[in-house]
């Protein structure tokens, strides 16, 4: 995604963060499947763009806190999501923040997962994106077309953008009460877990969602 964003020079459009945690983290070699090592795991051809640390409103130093969003996020337009799966499709905190904050967004992941959302009541934001990049399997197109759609944004100015933002503002409501929705009605499959992170002090994690629960 990266490469791409600085192959169609849209690397400085928006408000970017590369922390570069897994070249700069020894923990994470030692997370490497059996046979796989670290040149592997993380190098890739870049084609576009070098890679270099982009920090937005939290210093490199400071402890990350993925509960809380930078200031940047209010400022923006929209929010491009990198999911943590390319090949499954695998719904995190990632795509929940834009839905449950109202921001429209479009997601990096598998072939079909914004369809799959659809599956679960949640309605797309087509009069802003062309969805058709979403079905495509090859991955290195489906980004392509995924960038297209934020490369027809990056000459808006700020009053272009907020009408459009005005105009699916419905749906963004919609998609926020969807969500809570889910969120309030556990499916019976997974009400166990969620009953004991409740209850108790789950062992290697102490933030904050352990208060809210």
């Amino acid at each position: 995604v990266m490469d791409l964003l600085a192959k169609h020079n849209l690397i400085d459009v928006g408000a970017i963060a590369w922390r570069d945690i897994n070249h700069a983290c020894d923990e994470v070699r030692h997370t490497f499947p059996e046979g796989m090592t670290d040149s592997m795991y993380l190098q890739y051809p870049y084609k576009y763009w070098k890679p270099k640390r982009m920090i937005l409103d939290m210093g490199i130093n400071e402890i990350f806190n993925q509960e809380t969003m930078p200031v940047e996020f209010n400022q923006s337009f929209m929010q491009l999501v990198t999911e943590s799966d390319s090949d499954i499709t695998f719904f995190t905190e990632k795509t929940a923040t834009p839905i449950l904050l109202n921001k429209p967004f479009l997601v990096a992941s598998n072939q079909n997962f914004h369809s799959r959302l659809r599956s679960f009541g949640f309605v797309d934001y087509d009069e802003l994106f062309d969805y058709s990049f979403d079905s495509e399997p090859d991955i290195t197109l489906r980004y392509e077309g995924l960038i297209e759609n934020i490369k027809r944004y990056a000459s808006f100015d700020n009053q272009q953008l907020k009408k459009l933002h005005d105009s699916i503002f419905d749906k963004l409501l919609y998609n926020k009460q969807q969500a809570m929705n889910i969120i309030n009605n556990i499916p019976p499959e997974i009400a166990e877990m969620v009953n004991y992170l409740k209850h108790e002090n789950v062992q290697g994690y102490d933030g904050p969602l352990n208060i809210f629960l």
